[in-house]
């Protein structure tokens, strides 16, 4: 909570400050335009923070029920893919969804926060002209979901950290900041799926997060 604090507090009081200094003075009013673009990326860091805190609260807190159902996993992830193309396309990274018509038992809503960390965390990793794919295949009785990017990738000590469920977090290639709560909560949800979330990477050359999700005998 130390962590969150700061790092809640540290954009909130920017943003205040921007806007106590502007206030009735046409002349800041023409510098906070040239700001827009920073306090949209504040707004945007802090939200994503609020949302995955109070994911991580209500895992704490054990709220957090996994219902299993037929979900439609192409079309949620080319859903979640569109939404984030917008902040894909800031950086100049292309967003790949290839990924047949499959069902599978799995939580929507768990699936839904999971892929929308990873692919999130992708973007923040990737520079212009980086890509990003998504994909998804079957091996035995369980369905692998991989988010591939060719962005700066990872050190060992780095992956490490967050299989031994230990915060860690480092800025994107553009100077993203972050907590390292989202990882933690992805492999926290999918481990209560009975599932894996297993991380790959070279630096300099990109990262493969892969979720497996057993589907006991189901194959589609």
């Amino acid at each position: 909570f130390s962590i969150i604090s700061h790092d809640l507090r540290v954009p909130l009081t920017g943003i205040q400050m921007m806007l106590e200094s502007v206030k009735d003075d046409d002349k800041k009013l023409a510098t906070l335009r040239k700001l827009i673009p920073e306090l949209k990326d504040e707004m945007r860091y802090t939200n994503n923070l609020f949302e995955n805190l109070l994911n991580w609260s209500k895992l704490q807190l054990k709220e957090t029920s996994i219902s299993n159902q037929p979900v439609n996993i192409s079309e949620l992830t080319f859903k979640i893919a569109e939404s984030l193309r917008p902040k894909a396309s800031e950086k100049g990274v292309v967003i790949n969804s290839d990924m047949s018509e499959t069902y599978i038992n799995a939580d929507k809503d768990v699936l839904e926060i999971v892929l929308r960390n990873l692919i999130s965390n992708a973007i923040k990793f990737t520079e212009t002209d980086d890509s990003i794919a998504i994909s998804g295949e079957w091996q035995q009785d369980a369905f692998t979901i991989k988010v591939t990017d060719t962005g700066s990738g990872m050190s060992e000590e780095a992956i490490n950290k967050i299989q031994s469920n230990s915060f860690y977090t480092s800025p994107g290639t553009r100077n993203e900041k972050g907590t390292g709560l989202g990882l933690i909560i992805c492999k926290d949800l999918i481990e209560r799926c009975h599932g894996n979330l297993s991380i790959e990477s070279t630096r300099g050359k990109g990262t493969t997060l892969s979720i497996v999700l057993p589907q006991n005998g189901v194959h589609n």
